[in-house]
């Protein structure tokens, strides 16, 4: 067992009081010459020598009062010393104790307050690199599955509008059509011409190759009608122009109506 460093100073105090009391209990010279002690030699009485008494037991019971008081006295004040003495390293030991207590518990509370202050800020970095991973991972799943929802609301709406348009666009064709044939049963073949034209540049937008070809089809009626005089008054040289140009980006696969629309306008431009 390991005693405190103060233990040792006791056994040191406590050896230190044994010491005085006994110096302090050794009578001194002038003790000894006040009571001296009876001797053991023996003595020779001459003749000559006045008879003496024979000594008392007095003095050696006056001495050895006085012995025994000393030495009480001693171990009184020794006692009392020693009881002092292990007062105050009580007293010492237990405010050294208390102060090392004190620093100890404040050293050990700082320790944890750094130690939970280090945890703690190791947690939330682990919890804002976790957040942040995970943060990052529904960004990327939200932008993927916006991306692919504007996808398909694009198409939804291209297919909406192509619709559309293409339902305008019929609307429009139809009315020309409509148009065309009120001027052709008025006579008016320019104007019905034009119309046709327009329904030719319609139906090409659109790309519905039945109505190219209807439109193409009553181009062709129409030029035939007004190129042999019965049709009313052939169109100006702009409308001949306006058709050129249109016949010019019709497919190569209707060529031979095309064709034959741009030999009946040759026709007409020779007139």
């Amino acid at each position: 067992m390991i005693r405190p460093w103060w233990w040792l100073d006791l056994r040191r105090l406590l050896i230190l009081g044994s010491i005085v009391g006994f110096c302090l209990a050794w009578p001194g010279p002038d003790i000894v010459a006040k009571h001296p002690t009876p001797s053991t030699t023996p003595q020779v009485l001459s003749e000559s020598s006045p008879q003496t008494q024979p000594p008392t037991g007095r003095s050696e019971i006056e001495l050895m009062r006085y012995y025994s008081d000393r030495l009480l006295s001693t171990v009184h004040w020794s006692l009392g010393v020693l009881v002092t003495v292990a007062a105050i390293l009580v007293t010492f030991g237990w405010f050294v104790n208390f102060h090392l207590y004190d620093r100890d518990n404040e050293s050990l509370s700082n320790e944890l307050k750094a130690q939970v202050k280090l945890e703690t800020t190791e947690a939330h970095a682990r919890i804002d690199a976790a957040v942040a991973t995970r943060l990052t991972a529904i960004e990327a799943k939200v932008e993927t599955s916006v991306n692919s929802a504007i996808q398909m609301l694009d198409a939804r709406l291209d297919t909406r509008f192509t619709t559309l348009e293409r339902a305008m666009a019929k609307l429009e064709y139809d009315l020309k059509a409509e148009s065309a044939e009120r001027w052709c049963r008025e006579g008016v073949g320019s104007n019905a011409l034009r119309d046709y034209r327009q329904m030719l540049e319609i139906a090409m937008r659109i790309g519905w190759d039945f109505l190219i070809a209807q439109a193409l089809d009553e181009m062709h009626r129409v030029l035939k009608l007004i190129a042999a005089g019965d049709f009313g008054r052939a169109p100006d040289a702009q409308d001949l122009g306006f058709l050129v140009s249109v016949l010019g980006k019709v497919p190569e696969k209707y060529s031979v109506v095309s064709d034959a629309i741009r030999e009946l306008l040759t026709t007409l431009r020779s007139r």
